[in-house]
Order: C-alpha cells, then structure tokens, then sequence
C-alpha cells in the first residue's frame, strides 16, 4: 500500500513474507538495507548471480569470455579488500571472468586515467588510496564477489593514444557483452562520489528518523487488523524506479542514465548489477529484480533481443523498428564531445550486424531499412539545434549523426504497404564503418530520384516556442518553426512540412538565408493508416558549390498527396525522369 503525506513524498507500507496481514491493501513486501554495500545487500547479489549463470538458458555467452587488451587485476580472491591492484596486459586469449564498470566520468576531470607516460606505473601497482571514492567502492564489491578482473574504461584504454582509443573503441560490443555482469553506478555523476552513501545521511533523507531500525530502511509498526489480532507492518519512503529513458530533469536520481556512452553499456551487457541511491537492482536476459520487489520480466529490448536471436540469420520487420527505437532513445542523451556521436553507438551497430543482411553506414543500414532510415527528423519536442557540427570525423549529411540533440522518424514502418520507395539507391560509401574498419574521407550516397521541378528558397519566418507544464518546462514544443519554403510560383511549403536538420540561421559554413536555392529529391510515399492520408517524403537539399550534380541534406520535407480535413496540400512537380545525384 503506498500513501501520500505532505508534499511529494510517498510512503510504502508491507508486512514480510509469509505473515498476515492486517488489511487487503498492505501487501508483502521485502525490507531494504540502508547500505548497498553490506553483507546483506552482497549476498542478494550473489543469489542473483548464481541464479543466473545455474538456471538462465538465455543468459548463456554465446562465446568464450577471454580478457580484454588491458584489465585490473585485484589478486586473487582471498587477498585483502584494501591490497593494491594493478594494470596487466593478458596474453591474447586468456580466458576468465571479468567484470566491467559504467559509471559517469563527470565535467571536473578528475577521473582517474591510463596514458602512456603513466602505464608503466599502472602496471607496477595503484594504491588503492590513490582511486577515487567510487572505483575504490567497485575494487572491494568485486573482490567481495569473488572476481580477480575488473575493466575500467578510464584505466583500461590509454586515455592519450588516439590510435588505442579507436582499437578499443571497436571492441566495445565485446568487452561488455562478455564480461561476467556489468556494475552500473546509476547514481554517482562522477568518481568522487561513492556507490552507496552515509547511514546517517541516508536517515535524514528518509524522513523517518525517530522510528528507523538501524541498518534498514524500513520502520516497523504494530497494527491491529479487523480480527483484532496485531501484525507488524513495515513502512518507508517510497523507492523511486525508472522503467523507461531518462531525460535531463531526472538526472538527480540516475545521472547515468542520461549519458550517452552508458546507453550502449547497458544494452551491450548481458547482466548488469544496479546502484541506484536507495538499493540495489538486477537485471539480465530472463528477469530483472531489485531489493524491494518481486523478479518481474527484462526489459523490452532484452525480449526484443531474445526473439531475434531465435530468427537469426532470416529478416523482420522489428529489427528495423528496433533499431530507429534505439536511435531516438539515444540521441535523446548526453554527450561531452560531439564527435562520439557515432563511436558511442558503434557497440550497438556491431551488436545488431548479426541481424542485418546488409553493410552499415555511418547510422543507417543499406538493404530493406534505409528508406526509412533516411526519413529521420530533429524531435518535435526540441528547439532546432546548434548548426551543424564540424570536427574531425564531418558525418555525412543524410545521416542523424551529423547534427546534434534527439531525432525521430517520419515513419516507423519497413513493410510495402506503409513505406513505398521512391528512390534507387544507387552506390554508396560510410564515412567511418565500425562494422569493417574502414576509414573514408568522407561518406556519400549515390541515388536516383525524382527531382521537384521549380526552384526553391527559403521562407523566414519567427519562431514561437512554449513550455510545456507537464514536463516540468524542460521540454518546447514548436508552435511555428522559423523557416517554410516558397517556389518561384509562390507555392509554399509550410512549417508543418519542412523539418530543419539544424539552425539555418546561425553563423556557419551551412548557414541558410533567404538566397539560399533548395531542391526536393523524393523518397517515398508514406501511408499513415490512423489518418489514412497518404504524404509525399523528399529530402531537402542544397547544392554544393561548383558540383553539378552533388548535394547536401539540409532538411526533410512531407507533404499530403490529397486534401485531408478539407485542407488542399500544394502541389509538387516532380520531374517524370529519375536524376543522378550525389548526397554528401
């Protein structure tokens, strides 16, 4: 039973297992400990552990767990729990259990690193005072658990080599994938900070100092039921759960999960061990559970995942659907760098490789996903983005990667029936292909399309946003978008039809004005069957200087074939001929 009190603050009430209780609405329920890193809290651990690799079928490595290039070594298990620990480089091949850390590594930079000026120091020995608060925490858990391996990002790959970064980088999917289980410090925003925090500080938090027992939680109270007999009911501070993607105004709780380079480590590892501020939390292929309640089913991505590896080798049309879902969550997080906008997914692209019958490009999958996959968008739910961004690896256009914050889909759908293509894909080449290792200047796709036949320029307009209440005004929601499109006929595109890849308006090398000459290459045509309306798809393009027949993407545009609501769409003129171009 939970009920309100004053303010936001819930309150759980449950009687343990197996005993009466006083009233239908109290429940059972099990007590949890203040600390996560007691015995007790270790010892669900392990029951879950053991669970899992004695009884779980799905949770099976489909390969050998060998080490990765670099691991800590904590010694062996009967070593003591503040001994020093140290860098190796096992030879190729060796196989053991190891286990892998996610954790975020805060805007300070404080986090402990591996370079090659310190490496050598790092494998001679690191004192276990010389680790910061929350790696010291996950040495002593691991070697609590039994476990000699631990991997660290941040002291497993050298932090200065751009060429180890990038070898490491590629191996990702495997190092989490078959790590033992996967430690996730949900609520440490950086390694100063401890898995589990202070007793007292703890109590304080709860609100229920004069009645705690020590080391839990819970409260216990003595209740009368309607038989007149007394049961002991338990009481506490409701436990905050998360069950879908965590936006910016939730960092509080899981600042983890609002990071980019997490996202993958979680959807890569195939346990994972949960910190959150008020317990522990587990979760693998065939259950997840926490502390305070029952195993319930995984996640939905691990039964997406443990029904495609059953069809394995043959196409879906929810591996497309699966893939843009990832896409949209991820997107939606944090990054420090901008050019880890790809490589922070590149785990996941390798990972899902096995259920394409196709080569991967820079975001997107060639073969039966990627007319869909070009019609992304910049999320409604955002105000248009930073211009485009320029670094190093310059993503190609068509690709969500080389614009900055959350996108969604126009259409979900891969089936003939929702989706018609319109456009021939003709070759094409990945900027930077994580599948096979290969590093192109830059990427391109070469298509043939019918092109809109009138010139284009831009319509400027104001841009309106509002806040929207019910999510705490974190989020806006475009009223009119600043920019349309107007023919030399005076045929207009408006804001409800043209969705802007980036801010045109800003100062940059892809700045937009109003002299600015743009071109519509049609991609499909797309069925929404709840409106059942038909709409035309084109990709907005602007011209590259002094290339007849090459392209950027700087926009997407969708428009109704017939009139829908009483409302006459415009009318395009596509040209009767398909044309060659090409689209950086």
């Amino acid at each position: 039973m939970r009920i309100g009190v004053s303010g936001p603050t819930f309150y759980d009430f449950f009687v343990e297992h197996g005993h009466p209780s006083p009233w239908p609405a109290i429940g059972e329920g099990d007590c949890v400990p203040l600390s996560r890193t007691s015995a007790e809290s270790l010892e669900h651990t392990r029951n879950w552990i053991n669970q899992c690799l004695s009884q779980h079928e799905k949770c099976r490595l489909d390969e050998p767990s060998f080490l990765p290039t670099r691991v800590l070594d904590l010694g062996a298990p009967q070593s003591s729990l503040d001994a020093p620990i140290k860098l190796i480089e096992p030879e190729s091949g060796t196989e053991d259990p190891y286990v892998c850390l996610s954790h975020c590594w805060g805007h300070n930079g404080q986090t402990l690193t591996t370079t090659t000026d310190n490496i050598l120091d790092r494998k001679t020995s690191i004192p276990l005072d010389s680790l910061p608060p929350l790696f010291k925490d996950v040495v002593q858990i691991t070697r609590r658990l039994g476990y000699q391996y631990l991997w660290i990002d941040s002291l497993c790959i050298l932090q200065n080599s751009e060429k180890d970064w990038e070898w490491e980088a590629c191996r990702m999917a495997t190092v989490y994938s078959n790590a033992i289980f996967t430690i996730a410090a949900l609520s440490a925003s950086c390694s100063q900070e401890c898995l589990s925090y202070h007793d007292e500080n703890e109590r304080r938090k709860l609100g229920l100092d004069s009645l705690e027992r020590f080391g839990y939680q819970e409260s216990s109270i003595t209740v009368a039921g309607a038989d007149s007999n007394s049961s002991k009911v338990y009481v506490r501070a409701e436990i905050p759960h998360v069950s879908g993607p965590v936006y910016n105004h939730q960092a509080e709780n899981w600042p983890l999960l609002t990071r980019g380079w997490a996202y993958q480590e979680r959807r890569l590892s195939g346990r994972i061990l949960k910190f959150s501020k008020r317990e522990l939390l587990w979760e693998c292929s065939e259950h997840k559970i926490c502390q305070c309640t029952d195993s319930q089913p995984p996640s939905l991505y691990k039964l997406w995942y443990n029904k495609a590896m059953k069809i394995k080798g043959s196409w879906h049309d929810s591996i497309g659907i699966q893939w843009r879902q990832m896409v949209i969550e991820y997107t939606a997080l944090e990054l420090t760098q901008n050019s880890d906008r790809l490589p922070a997914f590149r785990g996941i692209a390798r990972q899902m490789s096995r259920f394409f019958p196709c080569g991967y490009l820079d975001g997107i999958w060639e073969g039966p996903t990627l007319i869909p996959d070009l019609m992304w968008m910049r999320s409604y739910n955002f105000e248009p983005g930073p211009p485009r961004p320029t670094h190093r690896f310059h993503w190609p256009s068509w690709s969500w990667a080389s614009v900055d914050g959350p996108i969604d889909y126009y259409s979900f759908r891969d089936d003939p029936d929702f989706v018609q293509p319109m456009i021939d894909i003709i070759d094409c080449c990945s900027a930077y292909n994580p599948i096979d290792e290969r590093y192109p200047l830059c990427g391109w796709i070469r298509v043939a399309a019918h092109m809109e036949a009138r010139t284009w320029r831009v319509q400027i307009g104001t841009g309106e946003f509002w806040k929207d209440a019910r999510r705490g005004g974190h989020y806006l929601f475009p009223r009119r978008q600043p920019f349309g499109a107007r023919a030399e006929d005076d045929v207009e595109l408006n804001n409800s039809m043209v969705h802007h890849d980036y801010d045109w308006s800003a100062e940059s090398i892809d700045q937009i004005s109003e002299s600015t000459v743009l071109h519509l290459a049609k991609i499909a045509i797309v069925f929404h069957d709840l409106r059942e309306e038909e709409r035309e798809c084109a990709l907005l393009l602007r011209k590259k200087p002094g290339r007849e027949d090459t392209y950027q993407r700087v926009g997407l545009v969708h428009v109704g074939i017939r009139p829908w609501r009483g409302a006459q769409p415009p009318r395009l003129k596509w040209e009767e001929q398909k044309t060659e171009i090409t689209i950086l």
